[in-house]
């Protein structure tokens, strides 16, 4: 009986940060179809305006349902140092040098599917004709912090209370399944290639020890995919100092 409740007690933090995922998904998904908060902002805003508003809004509640929470509930419950969860200086060098290379992949791709009209629907997220200087540095800003926490808690959080609990492939494999949940309100496109690039993550992750290569790699995903979409869409314009481009 007692093999038992120490059985539990290794998958105890494991289980905790699947339910904790899935959890702040399902509150990140009431945040982001609110019709009542779309309607507020309009309000107050306007409709053209409430676009960015709503956008920075939904990165903000982000930030706290997938950094800050859980960062706070896993410290709370299971006493550990974030260096634990992938929060740790070292192997920096290796880090950067495949943050490198997956850049080398990343950009041409994003690049090669900015120029499809079809795709400018969709991104930039931040649907708004006119680009300025604040803008541009405003959603930079929060798409960092976004992207911290969203790797906080898949290839930190997750990912590692899984590989103590599990091993490496049991935790490569529901970090995948979660990762790709997550993508299920993006279409099927973004789901097939976030089992591709949760896959990377995770190895990478796995190797050297820290979170920082899917961070960075992440985040030159998101702002070159942003910065083209605006270059590519002859709807919007970007204004510089006066004058729009």
């Amino acid at each position: 009986m007692s093999d038992f409740f120490e059985q539990i007690s290794v998958y105890q933090e494991a289980v905790f940060s699947i339910v904790l995922s899935f959890l702040s998904y399902a509150f990140f998904l009431l945040a982001l179809n609110s019709h009542q908060i779309r309607k507020r902002l309009e309000r107050k805003f306007g409709k053209e305006k409430s676009k960015i508003y709503r956008t920075l809004l939904q990165r903000g509640t982000g930030i706290l349902l997938y950094g800050i929470i859980p960062a706070f509930l896993v410290s709370l419950v299971f006493s550990k140092k974030f260096s634990a969860y992938g929060l740790a200086f070292k192997n920096f060098t290796e880090s950067l040098l495949w943050t490198l290379a997956l850049s080398l992949v990343i950009i041409p791709i994003n690049f090669k599917t900015a120029k499809n009209p079809s795709y400018h629907k969709k991104y930039p997220e931040i649907q708004t004709a006119e680009w300025d200087s604040g803008l541009l540095f405003i959603s930079a800003f929060s798409w960092i912090l976004y992207l911290f926490a969203y790797e906080l808690l898949f290839r930190g959080i997750l990912f590692f209370s899984c590989l103590r609990s599990f091993g490496l492939w049991p935790a490569v494999l529901i970090n995948i399944v979660i990762y790709t949940a997550f993508h299920l309100h993006k279409g099927w496109k973004e789901m097939v290639g976030s089992v591709f690039l949760g896959s990377i993550f995770c190895l990478l992750t796995h190797k050297t020890g820290t979170l920082w290569t899917s961070f960075f790699s992440h985040a030159i995903l998101a702002l070159s995919n942003e910065w083209l979409s605006i270059s590519f869409n002859p709807q919007m314009k970007i204004k510089r100092r006066g004058k729009t481009k």
